[in-house]
């Protein structure tokens, strides 16, 4: 999987996109869910201590400090 961000750091999860706002993010994994049937898909808040988990998945977002996260990941990892 890639990001628009830079180049997936794992081949079993990677960083979707980055909204603004949580409701957007929400709106996306919804969608989401639909199409990656049978994967975790979820949002991460990139102003608490769950973020350091999307700099694990891309080195690239470390800079971001607001916004949230929605992140694709296989089932079972």
């Amino acid at each position: 999987m890639r990001t628009p961000f830079g180049q997936t750091v794992r081949n079993w999860a990677g960083v979707f996109a980055i909204c603004e706002s949580f409701e957007e993010a929400e709106r996306l994994r919804r969608k989401l869910e639909v199409v990656y049937k049978d994967y975790n898909v979820y949002v991460v808040n990139l102003k608490e201590g769950d973020r350091l988990k999307v700099i694990d998945l891309d080195p690239d977002l470390a800079d971001l400090s607001e916004g949230y996260a929605v992140v694709v990941e296989a089932s079972g990892v």
